[in-house]
């Protein structure tokens, strides 16, 4: 078994026989104060401030994020590096709706934008932090074809969005495909850094030569490997040209894909395993999945929010995020038996 912050996994739990049925009452009942309420829903007002497009692009690529209000800042950082459309849905508090109009007007970035979409879901008290829920918000507010998820603390390497908007063009060339990206998600690859403070870099070439100094390091290297271990950096290191790689258990990459991809499960809020269902359901859909070689995002260090401190220490909330992956992997067995039962041999022959 391994810990990765809030959840415990076991190759066992891909070993599920299909006759067995979801745990689903002592799911309701042992975690009806953790995972969202049936039917619950968060007041939401959508696009609350002015949203415009520059000019509309056949193949444009909106970054979709979200966040608490004590991550406001970071989003302006993000913005700084993407200056292409963004959707963000944004957790708050009805007492921080002044404090947000009043942020944005000092930031230096969003306050020139009018590309940005805001989504403002009114926070629920004594719920979790519904980070699927937001996703899906933020994913359903999109108007261009293809979307960016991923996470508020990353920052975007130089030109990605340019970059990803030629990529897609070029696919689309070769392929003489409408949608290029139609079953086929395009991964940028993680890292990140220990320090508040760091040189970004200007290149591929300058990131390599920090990795080698050791300013910065495969994402999450030292604590959850599994997460990011697919994208298989070293061959990325040296790569010109995209490369396909194969989906593998545990993997939560950052993705490039449609618009009108599958949602996340909103059951999963709070955190763990959050994206790496949705990444395992793409999987399971026959996605294929495609390493950029010049894109990569950088996670910015920052202390551990709130809500991650309060779920990491809590051995009730990490027993009902075990319980709910049960049930998924279950249900996911029942809808695609073969994506399961190849990975159910995966599991015994890697014993």
């Amino acid at each position: 078994e391994r810990s990765s912050g809030c959840l415990v996994t076991n190759q066992d739990d891909f070993k599920t026989p299909a006759t067995t049925s979801p745990p689903k009452g002592r799911l309701e009942e042992y975690c009806q104060d953790i995972r969202p309420r049936p039917h619950e829903r968060l007041r939401t007002f959508l696009y609350f401030l002015e949203f415009e497009l520059e000019h509309w692009q056949e193949v444009d690529v909106t970054i979709v994020v979200h966040l608490s209000m004590d991550r406001f800042r970071a989003l302006d950082e993000l913005a700084s590096h993407w200056p292409g459309p963004m959707s963000v849905a944004l957790y708050l508090n009805e007492m921080d709706l002044s404090l947000f109009t009043e942020l944005l007007q000092t930031t230096e970035c969003l306050s020139k934008r009018k590309n940005v979409g805001y989504h403002l879901v009114f926070r629920d008290a004594g719920s979790n932090y519904p980070i699927n829920r937001l996703r899906n918000i933020a994913l359903n507010n999109v108007i261009t074809p293809y979307v960016f998820m991923t996470d508020v603390d990353f920052l975007p390497g130089p030109s990605l969005y340019d970059y990803l908007k030629t990529v897609i063009k070029k696919m689309t060339d070769e392929n003489g495909q409408d949608e290029p990206l139609r079953k086929r998600a395009l991964i940028v690859p993680a890292f990140e850094t220990n320090e508040y403070k760091f040189e970004y870099p200007s290149s591929k070439a300058e990131l390599i030569k920090q990795l080698d100094l050791g300013t910065l390091s495969k994402f999450r290297e030292s604590i959850w490997p599994r997460g990011q271990a697919a994208t298989d950096y070293e061959r990325w290191k040296t790569a010109t040209k995209p490369y396909a790689i194969n989906w593998k258990p545990e993997y939560e990459p950052f993705i490039v894909t449609s618009a009108d991809v599958i949602r996340y499960d909103e059951r999963f809020n709070g955190f763990g395993w959050n994206k790496v269902e949705h990444i395992m359901k793409l999987a399971a859909l026959d996605y294929e999945f495609y390493v950029l070689p010049e894109a990569f995002s950088i996670h910015q260090f920052h202390p551990a929010s709130y809500d991650i401190s309060r779920h990491r220490e809590s051995k009730k909330y990490q027993a009902c995020i075990r319980l709910l992956k049960q049930t998924f992997l279950l249900e996911l067995n029942q809808s695609y038996p073969k994506f399961m039962g190849n990975l159910t041999r995966r599991a015994v022959d890697s014993r």
